[in-house]
C-alpha cells in the first residue's frame, strides 16, 4: 500500500491473528499515511484523523492484548504443571477476552481533559461490573517498567472533622502518581463498594503516546482491610469542598510519598457510572 491510500475491512479480527497483531499493524498502517476503515465497528483510523471512538477503541485494544497474553502465560503455567502431573485437562479454563462495557461519554470526557488526570468509573466484564480506575499520564512509561507492574496503596487523611482518600500508583523505579478524592461523594462512595465487594478493579493509564498499561487486578488483603476498616467513616463523611481543596494544598507542598499529583476529573458524574445507558462495547475482534 502507498501513503493515503484506504484501507477497507468487515472488522478488526480480519487485521491479524491476535490483538497485539491488530494493534501493531494499525500503528505501522497509521504511521505509512494510511485510512483504515473498519466497517463492523463503524470506525475511521488515520493520520489526523480526529475519531474519538476510534481512539477509544485502539486504546481499549491494548487492554484486551494484556488480558490475552495473561491468560497465555495462565494456561501455559497450569498446562505445564498438569503435564509434570501426568495429565492435561483444559476443561476448567475458558477464554479471557470478553467484551468489555464502559460509559461512552466517561470515556469521551476522559480522553479529551488535559494530563495528568484521574478519574473513577465503572466498567462490565460478563455481565460483572467493576471498579474503573483511569490514569492519563504526562510522561511516557517505558515497557521495562510497565513489565514490572505497580504497587497500588490507599490511606485516608484528615482531622477529627474531616476526611480525604488517598489513593497512590508506583511504577516501580519509574515514578509514583497520587490523587486524593473527597470521600463526601456519591461517586466514589459507589465505586469503593464494588472495589470492596468484588476484591477486583480495573486499571489503565494512558501515556502521552496514547499507549495503554491495563490490566484487571486483586485487591491484596492488606488494602482491602484498610479499606473495610475505613468504610464506615468514608461513608459518614462530610467533608466540604473547601476542606478537599485545603487538603490538595497541603498535600501538593509536602507529598508522601514524594510524586506527581493528579487532577481528579468526572468527580461529580454520577451519570458516568451507568451502564444501561449510552454504553460502549468494546470486543477484541
Amino acid at each position: 500500500m502507498q501513503p493515503e491510500d484506504s484501507l477497507i475491512v468487515t472488522e478488526l479480527s480480519r487485521l491479524g491473528r491476535s490483538t497485539g497483531e491488530v494493534i501493531i499493524l494499525i500503528n505501522q498502517l497509521v504511521a505509512y499515511g494510511v485510512t483504515i476503515y473498519i466497517i463492523k465497528q463503524n470506525l475511521r483510523l488515520g493520520e489526523g484523523v480526529q475519531d474519538m471512538t476510534a481512539k477509544v477503541m485502539v486504546m481499549f485494544l491494548a487492554l484486551f492484548a494484556k488480558i490475552e497474553r495473561d491468560f497465555i502465560s495462565l494456561r501455559t503455567i497450569r498446562d505445564k504443571n498438569a503435564y509434570r502431573r501426568g495429565r492435561l485437562a483444559m476443561t476448567d479454563v475458558h477464554s479471557l477476552r470478553p467484551t468489555l462495557t464502559v460509559n461512552r461519554s466517561f470515556i469521551r470526557e476522559f480522553i479529551t481533559v488535559d494530563p495528568p488526570c484521574f478519574a473513577l468509573g465503572m466498567i462490565e466484564e460478563r455481565q460483572q461490573q467493576y471498579g474503573l480506575l483511569a490514569l492519563r499520564l504526562g510522561q511516557a512509561i517505558p515497557d521495562q517498567v510497565t513489565d514490572r507492574g505497580l504497587n497500588f496503596g490507599h490511606s485516608l487523611l484528615g482531622n477529627d472533622s474531616f476526611e480525604v482518600i488517598h489513593f497512590a500508583f508506583e511504577f516501580y523505579g519509574f515514578q509514583t502518581y497520587n490523587v486524593l478524592v473527597n470521600p463526601n461523594n456519591p461517586l466514589v462512595q459507589s465505586v469503593l463498594a464494588h472495589l470492596i465487594e468484588n476484591s477486583n478493579y480495573f486499571f489503565f493509564a494512558l501515556d502521552p503516546n496514547d499507549r495503554v498499561t491495563a490490566f484487571r487486578g486483586e485487591i491484596s488483603q492488606d488494602i482491602l482491610v484498610e479499606l473495610q476498616a475505613n468504610l464506615s467513616r468514608i461513608q459518614q463523611s462530610t467533608t466540604t469542598h473547601s476542606q478537599y481543596k485545603q487538603a490538595l494544598i497541603r498535600f501538593a507542598d509536602d507529598p508522601h510519598p514524594e510524586g506527581v499529583l493528579l487532577n481528579w476529573i468526572c468527580q461529580d458524574r454520577v451519570d458516568y457510572l451507568n451502564l444501561t445507558q449510552d454504553r460502549m462495547d468494546l470486543t477484541p475482534g
